[in-house]
């Protein structure tokens, strides 16, 4: 973690040793490397332009044998909020067909930051087989907000989850995305 921090604080200097270290063999440098490019904001939007030389790296860091290392990229990626053309597909691959319950929870709420594009997606992630995944989906479909309008059906439907915290997240989603449909479906 100190190494994390002391990158941090060199600033653009610190990127090249830290697209290396996406690379390196063990997974724990692999995944502080990710770390760090993201929640110690190294990295993408922070250091323009030269952060963004990151994106593709994170990107292709989203491929790496190591769950955790997926899971940080994808984290890095959402606390960037990068540019959609740049990440938006990786990121849908990881919501629909990572083994990782936690990656495909992560990539939902790194979609849900890309805004309305990702409400199609979020929407098929509401039917995923994971109850954490859900969850992150309705969540993440909350946070568009009433632009996601569209998602009012499936969310209705998924009030109906047999996990109680994942009617509650739809429920509360519902109420941001379309107050009335909420309306109508507390009714029924």
């Amino acid at each position: 973690m100190r190494i994390a921090l002391a990158l941090r604080k060199i600033g653009p200097d610190a990127l090249r040793p830290l697209y290396k270290a996406l690379a390196d063999s063990d997974p724990s440098v692999r995944g502080w490397a990710a770390f760090t490019l993201g929640f110690a904001r190294i990295g993408c939007m922070q250091l323009k332009p030269e952060g963004k030389v990151a994106i593709p790296a994170l990107v292709e860091a989203l491929q790496d044998v190591d769950a955790k290392v997926r899971y940080w990229a994808v984290c890095a990626l959402g606390k960037n909020r990068p540019e959609p053309l740049l990440t938006f597909h990786a990121l849908v691959k990881s919501l629909h067909s990572d083994s990782s319950s936690e990656v495909r929870s992560a990539a939902a709420d790194a979609l849900g930051r890309l805004g309305p594009l990702a409400v199609p997606e979020l929407v098929e992630g509401l039917e995923d087989e994971n109850s954490d995944v859900r969850r992150a989906a309705a969540d993440a479909l909350g946070g568009i907000g009433h632009v996601a309008q569209a998602a009012a059906p499936a969310l209705v439907k998924l009030m109906k989850d047999p996990d109680r915290i994942v009617r509650e997240q739809a429920a509360k989603a519902l109420l941001q995305v379309d107050p009335i449909m909420t309306a109508k479906a507390e009714v029924q």
